[in-house]
């Protein structure tokens, strides 16, 4: 029962979005796909440009990196901008690398510790000196006295 003829009030010329009874829907299913790439491409665009801090900072030290990777999920998953600007500042600046230098200096302590456990080094001698006694000067002398006088009392 269904015509091609359009309706008795409908114009004489129709658009050619609208679709004929029967007939598919050309441009809704043009419109879907164009909406969908379109949200790919977002997609897309927003996981690179949260991921542009860690791509920043490739080649620090690690720890820098970590932390950078972790403010990059936060900002990520918590859309909070601070997050994501603080790990691009944070990628940007270079952080001096303190674990080197201290991992050396503990290394160092630890073969001393060792060299010195097998082999307990001796205290050098000391030879007993007679110091001279200091001459005793007249003020010496009679605060010495004064304080003994205060005491007797």
């Amino acid at each position: 029962m269904a015509t091609n003829t359009p309706h008795s009030m409908a114009t004489e010329y129709l658009p050619m979005f609208i679709a004929g009874p029967g007939e598919t829907d050309v441009f809704f299913i043009v419109i879907v796909v164009i909406v969908i790439l379109v949200a790919m491409l977002f997609g897309a665009l927003y996981l690179t440009l949260h991921a542009l801090p860690e791509k920043m900072a490739h080649r620090v030290n690690s720890t820098q990196i970590l932390l950078i990777g972790v403010l990059s999920l936060i900002a990520l998953f918590m859309h909070n901008n601070y997050f994501f600007i603080a790990a691009l500042l944070l990628a940007v600046v270079r952080l001096p690398d303190w674990t080197t230098p201290l991992n050396s200096i503990a290394k160092s302590l630890e073969a001393q510790l060792l060299i010195f456990s097998t082999n307990p080094p001796t205290p050098p001698e000391t030879k007993a000196k007679a110091s001279p006694a200091k001459p005793k000067t007249k003020r010496a002398m009679a605060t010495k006295k004064a304080k003994s006088t205060s005491r007797g009392a």
